[in-house]
């Protein structure tokens, strides 16, 4: 009994918490801050609109300002995914088509996350047929989505981000993309009863923070964009490494 009420007491914090401190969106997104980023990214996933999603994440600027040599530099190699130079129109804007597909796909493992436990949402080819496959499409339905909500947005691993190393590679990464500075948080997201942890880098350009990738390296989260099913108490745990 004691371990039910200390877990009703966490989730009714978290839903005082953000129901004071989520950003308003009646009059479009507020991007002065990462987590009203997150908040507008995870809103128009609820509400099933890819415009909105796209207006508040770094592509367009991302890839405009990209430092191709510099990159390379830094991993000291070419990679085959690697954007190309943005030395034209036509290469940025093959850069901006590469980007909004990897922001496109991580929305779809966000939802197929939030949705199913199936094998593919740790990268693997799952072996399926037709009626298993028409199974998995009557699943995962995007009318689901009107019941996503965002608990949280919180910094993962606040001591190491705050250290030397991270806050050089950090704003290493930003200047690569034309950036002034780039930062990692988590969100706590509740769907249909259950709560999942998603991850994101966002990139800060002028006066807005813009989310660049649905992935949180530094919370170990998957690069597919795959959420994490926690409690609320493992999330606020999460947060103390």
């Amino acid at each position: 009994m004691q371990r039910l009420v200390s877990t009703f007491a966490v989730v009714v914090l978290f839903a005082v918490s953000v129901l004071s401190a989520r950003p308003s969106l009646a009059d479009g997104p507020d991007l002065a801050t990462p987590e009203g980023a997150v908040a507008a990214y995870v809103d128009g996933i609820a509400r099933q609109d890819l415009d909105a999603i796209m207006a508040v994440t770094s592509v367009g600027r991302m890839t405009d300002g990209f430092d191709f040599a510099g990159y390379v530099d830094r991993l000291g190699a070419l990679t085959p995914m690697l954007p190309a130079p943005a030395t034209s129109p036509f290469f940025k804007q093959i850069n901006r088509a590469q980007a909004t597909a990897q922001i496109a796909q991580q929305v779809r493992f966000l939802i197929y996350g939030l949705m199913t436990t199936n094998a593919v949402l740790e990268g693997k080819t799952v072996p399926m047929k037709a009626a298993e496959a028409t199974d998995f499409a009557t699943v995962v339905r995007a009318d689901r989505l009107a019941g996503l909500e965002l608990v949280r947005v919180a910094i993962p691993s606040p001591k190491l981000m705050n250290g030397e190393k991270y806050q050089k590679n950090s704003a290493r990464m930003a200047a690569l993309h034309g950036a002034d500075a780039s930062t990692e948080r988590i969100a706590l997201l509740s769907f249909e009863g259950l709560y999942f942890t998603a991850g994101f880098t966002l990139l800060h350009y002028g006066q807005e923070w813009t989310v660049m990738t649905q992935t949180s390296p530094i919370a170990g989260m998957s690069s597919l964009g795959t959420p994490v099913r926690v409690t609320p108490e493992e999330f606020e745990r999460a947060l103390n490494k």
